[in-house]
């Protein structure tokens, strides 16, 4: 409808994705957005996508510099408060290390992000297969997805917030899909777990009765990880007066607990802001609403673009050796715009220029790269994020001139030959199939 048309072009709309996540699954998200509707193809520069340590770190700025007055006995003496943000989701764990400016109350990553597959979701798997191992598979597999998130949902979400360590006994309640599976199959529920260790069924209460050390074995191997890693940054990184931690898991007191067992509290300070679970969210408002609130951003990539160079014995790989026009050329020579580890400024913008191949060509073709190297010299191993043609005028004489705005959390990039049309411009395109 109209009304809808005008509502589209006049909303911003902020999605959050992990830090950790690459420039295809932003550029997915993007793309769902789209097919799910909420914005047109020609619209979708209305989509902020914002990122979730960022979020809760900007919600937390308050949080934080109370823990720094804590730990200072009062007095910040310092300009910059150095923190660590670890944002447990479902899935993964962003870890990322920023300065806060006290004067501006703006953030600076001072270290790219980190992290892994070690959120909450770890522990509803370990849930789930050793439920599974009891039940038997035949069984199982006649349970649908939507059976076991409701199983989840119910039990292991509850059991993560109120297990601490003083705990006994947590309660799982079967769903009755599970007990008519068990049945179905000429099982008894209560038989199938008569004889496991630290658990039991109670058929009056219509739940498995387990000893909480047995579900804390399921925690194990995510607390380990999140907690290894994060202490290793403490390390590498230094002078990090807090971690916050934020995001649905660290409503967890095993994770919060872990985590102070294992940091000196005297020399930095675990927080959990009172709601862990919207500090992203309300953060994400934030951003959207001011994105210079974030100054500075780590690359996690070399990006650049492929061009051909004359070739220069002992300094050119010989395999990559072409000729043109009877010159002896350097063909997919990575071109660096930024490397990976480099500091960029919000507001970046990068320009380089390039020359036509010969003054016969029409078009000219870039190839925007990128590698996980921080010095790559061939783009044989980089990876290909935009093959773009910009149409050339007759006048050999002018540039073509790339453009790469690093001001957001994604790239925006412009091509164009000087004087001759207008530029050609888009987000680069990332292949997210």
């Amino acid at each position: 409808s109209d009304d809808w048309t005008r509502f589209d072009e006049e909303v911003s709309w902020v999605l959050t994705v992990p830090a950790i996540w690459g420039d295809s699954a932003k550029q997915f998200v993007v793309e769902a957005a789209v097919d799910a509707g909420l914005v047109k193809t020609e619209t979708q520069d209305n989509i902020v996508i914002a990122l979730e340590p960022e979020g809760a770190a900007l919600a937390c700025r308050d949080d934080l510099l109370e823990a720094a007055r804590n730990l200072s006995g009062g007095d910040l003496l310092s300009q910059t408060l150095r923190y660590m943000v670890v944002d447990c989701g479902g899935g993964t764990v962003d870890v990322t290390v920023h300065d806060l400016d006290r004067k501006s109350m703006t953030i600076a990553e001072i270290h790219q992000p980190t992290g892994g597959a070690w959120g909450g979701t770890c522990v509803d798997d370990k849930v789930k297969k050793m439920i599974e191992g009891i039940i038997g598979d035949e069984i199982a597999k006649t349970l649908t997805t939507d059976d076991w998130l409701e199983f989840m949902r119910v039990n292991v979400q509850e059991a993560k917030k109120n297990m601490d360590g003083g705990v006994e006994k947590v309660l799982l309640n079967l769903p009755h899909t599970f007990i008519s599976a068990v049945e179905d199959a000429g099982g008894n529920v209560a038989h199938l777990f008569r004889g496991i260790h630290g658990m039991e069924y109670s058929k009056k209460k219509g739940c498995i009765i387990m000893k909480s050390h047995v579900l804390s074995e399921c925690f194990e191997e995510p607390l380990r990880c999140i907690t290894d890693h994060v202490v290793g940054l403490l390390r590498e990184v230094g002078d990090i007066q807090c971690v916050l931690v934020a995001g649905g898991f660290a409503e967890s007191p095993l994770l919060i607990n872990h985590l102070c067992s294992k940091i000196d509290q005297t020399k930095c300070q675990v927080i959990r802001p009172k709601n862990p679970s919207l500090a992203v969210l309300k953060g994400a408002l934030m951003y959207g609403q001011n994105p210079g609130r974030i100054t500075t951003r780590i690359s996690k990539y070399t990006y650049g673009f492929e061009v051909i160079e004359d070739f220069v014995e002992g300094k050119h790989n010989p395999d990559l050796k072409i000729v043109i026009d009877g010159k002896e050329k350097c063909d997919k020579v990575f071109r660096k715009i930024i490397c990976k580890g480099d500091r960029v400024k919000v507001g970046t913008v990068k320009t380089r220029r390039c020359h036509r191949g010969s003054d016969g060509d029409i078009h000219i073709c870039f190839k925007v790269v990128r590698s996980d190297e921080k010095h790559p010299e061939y783009t044989t191993d980089a990876y290909l994020l935009k093959d773009w043609q910009v149409m050339l005028s007759d006048n050999p004489s002018k540039d073509i001139i790339l453009q790469m705005d690093f001001s957001g959390t994604r790239i925006h990039f412009k091509t164009w030959q000087e004087g001759f049309g207008k530029a050609k411009e888009d987000h680069v395109v990332f292949d997210s199939k």
